[in-house]
């Protein structure tokens, strides 16, 4: 859910500018600087406008519009130190912020760091850096923790401790029975303020913190304390009562406060989309809300369990999915309302799970991630069940169903029957997913998928994320140079002008990403500027909208096209005449070169030379003597003028 205060401008995409003024717990009062006109709008429509990229929100500190810009450098992005102070901050941010202090004050969060550091083994950090490293978590996610130069110097406190107290009464006040909205919270302690600065002069007058600081202030409150205030003891200890269901079913009261992901093999053969030749059986990896038992989001592919499979799930669970509806030519009159970032997701203890991508990516979208116990796979039951729902209910009777009956897996053959590509099983489970399952009810009948989550979603705040930034944190990092082409990746060539102004920098080694669900573009990251741009493929014929796996299958499969139309008999007896062709020239020569031999051997003299050797030598001999005899004659010659006619 996004942060609104007070004289925020909110951008639309034909630069309207709207200035908010006034923050309710559903909705926004904007009005047009210009003509004065005002409008209730609903934070939900805001919020889908933000995501969708029709709207924006006005960013006037240099810091945070640096790290808020869509293709801004993500957090896996960063160098290993950078990243390493920053996931050090973080420990101590999310033990402050878990442990649900009513202010940040010394007396209330010096336990709980000492507490974190001796578990850490180091000194704990000064409370109030603690403090202003919280600020910068709020204002720019898991990347404003980093060390950079724009902050250094900052160390002024912003909130006043006399500021601090009157903060603390106010959250004190959603704690009436009555339970008043956090709406009404933050008008009393604007009341507050504005008592306590009646009598004072201007530059000693209190300062107000936005709603969007109080709102996340109000929402650190613990339920339990909440419910003791509103309901009494008795009923808070019952909510809260041990039982003998899971741990998670204590945590988790809304829809995205916890997810479970996971893949598994399709029981299923499918061709190539092209050629129609079966290409082997695809992974599924999938996300399923805990709460309403919905699916998230799904991808469907042929990398094995990895970074990207998970990735592409989560973009998809993360996204809006009206585009994709509209996309798919099976979808008729479908609704999928799931989205939003979700608050923790629980997975197996595999590798897959444990790469530092997926780690770094989780930080930056503020999501806890949680592996399960080794042998216990019970603690992840919902989406265990839903695969098994998959396999009974949707590839029953598709043709190329894989069985695991041994006796009726040898009587069908799955590969020789698959006759569905991989982007027709993708729409036929969207369609499914859609307009089959999440309309039916569960087995128990006690929730309908998209009942539930509509039904939740209105006390539930969607935070969504920009669809550019989603896709640029969950692509795979890689370091390319460029060339005089451009850069290649994957044999595919990349090229733009922006990409020629780098190498004109004389830059040559650049950091890329690569979305191998699509080789038909890549990001390249411009450090002078701390942002990626995206760059085409030349050749969009064969690259847009294609992965990876497919392109290497492509290949693979040209390749093998290629061989066999290759006559490998014939290829040998051309070889094979061409090489009795080259004996028959090299005997040849030998016996022309042995003729000649014995030509010359016939003219030769007693020396045994060579004849027309003789006769070369010979001509040279007599060239000679005739040069000298004429020498010796204009020597006479001279001799015998009179002196005075002598040269």
């Amino acid at each position: 859910m996004n942060d609104y205060s007070v004289g925020t401008f909110l951008i639309t995409d034909n630069e309207k500018r709207l200035e908010i003024i006034q923050v309710e717990d559903t909705y926004l009062t904007l009005k047009d600087p210009f003509i004065g006109d005002t409008e209730k709008v609903a934070r939900k429509v805001i919020d889908e406008k933000l995501f969708l990229g029709k709207m924006s929100i006005a960013v006037y500190d240099e810091r945070s519009k640096s790290l808020k810009k869509n293709l801004s450098k993500d957090f896996a992005s960063f160098p290993e130190k950078q990243k390493e102070v920053a996931i050090k901050r973080f420990a101590y941010v999310k033990g402050i912020l878990d442990s649900k202090l009513t202010g940040f004050t010394k007396r209330n969060m010096e336990p709980v760091l000492k507490h974190i550091a001796d578990n850490r083994g180091e000194k704990a950090p000064g409370w109030r850096s603690v403090v202003r490293w919280i600020e910068w978590y709020e204002s720019s996610e898991i990347t404003g923790l980093m060390d950079q130069n724009p902050r250094k110097g900052n160390r002024k406190a912003r909130v006043t401790p006399e500021t601090e107290e009157l903060i603390e009464n106010s959250l004190k006040y959603l704690l009436k029975k009555e339970r008043p909205t956090i709406a009404k919270a933050y008008e009393y302690f604007k009341t507050e303020v504005s008592l306590k600065n009646a009598n004072r002069p201007k530059e000693g007058k209190l300062k107000l913190i936005s709603y969007q600081a109080f709102n996340r202030k109000a929402k650190k409150l613990s339920e339990y304390e909440k419910l003791l205030h509103h309901v009494g003891k008795q009923k808070a200890a019952k909510r809260y009562r041990q039982s003998h269901q899971s741990a998670l079913s204590h945590t988790v009261d809304h829809i995205l406060d916890c997810v479970e992901i996971d893949h598994t093999v399709a029981d299923l053969f499918v061709v190539d989309d092209t050629y129609r030749i079966p290409l082997g059986r695809p992974r599924i990896t999938c996300i399923i809300d805990w709460k309403s038992k919905s699916i998230l989001g799904f991808y469907i592919g042929f990398e094995d369990p990895s970074y990207i499979s998970i990735a592409k799930a989560m973009k998809m669970a993360i996204s809006d999915k009206s585009k994709l509806l509209e996309d798919c030519p099976l979808i008729d009159n479908g609704h999928w309302p799931c989205r939003g970032v979700f608050k923790s997701m629980s997975y197996d203890r595999g590798r897959d799970f444990e790469s530092s991508f997926l780690r770094d990516a989780l930080l930056e979208l503020q999501i806890s991630g949680n592996a399960n116990p080794a042998g216990k796979p019970w603690n992840k039951g919902s989406i265990e069940s839903f695969f098994n729902t998959l396999n009974k209910k949707f590839m029953v009777d598709i043709p190329g169903k894989v069985f695991s009956n041994f006796a009726s897996s040898n009587e069908y053959h799955s590969e020789k029957n698959a006759v569905l590509s991989l982007s027709e099983l993708r729409d036929y489970f969207l369609k499914w997913i859609v307009e089959i399952y999440q309309v039916t009810p569960n087995s128990t009948e006690t929730r309908i998928p998209n009942e539930t989550w509509l039904e939740d979603e209105q006390f539930v705040g969607i935070r969504m994320v920009d669809e550019h930034k989603l896709d640029l944190m969950l692509c795979e990092n890689k370091t390319r140079t460029i060339g005089q082409r451009g850069i290649t990746n994957e044999g595919l060539i990349y090229y733009s002008d922006q990409l020629l102004k780098l190498s004109m920098k004389g830059i040559r080694k650049v950091q890329i990403k690569v979305n191998r669900d699509d080789l038909g573009y890549i990001y390249v990251l411009d450090e002078s500027k701390g942002e990626y741009f995206r760059v085409e493929a030349s050749n969009q014929e064969i690259s847009k909208g294609i992965s990876v796996k497919q392109h290497e299958m492509a290949k693979r499969y040209v390749r093998e096209q290629i061989r066999a139309k290759v006559d490998e008999e014939s290829i040998a007896r051309a070889w094979n005449e061409i090489q009795l062709s080259i004996e028959q020239s090299v005997s040849k020569t030998k016996s022309v070169t042995r003729r000649l031999k014995q030509a010359q051997m016939m003219g030769a003299g007693k020396t045994g030379k060579p004849a027309t050797l003789l006769q070369d030598k010979s001509r040279e001999k007599s060239k000679k003597s005739e040069t000298v005899d004429s020498l010796l004659k204009q020597q006479v010659t001279i001799s015998k003028l009179p002196k005075d006619m002598e040269p």
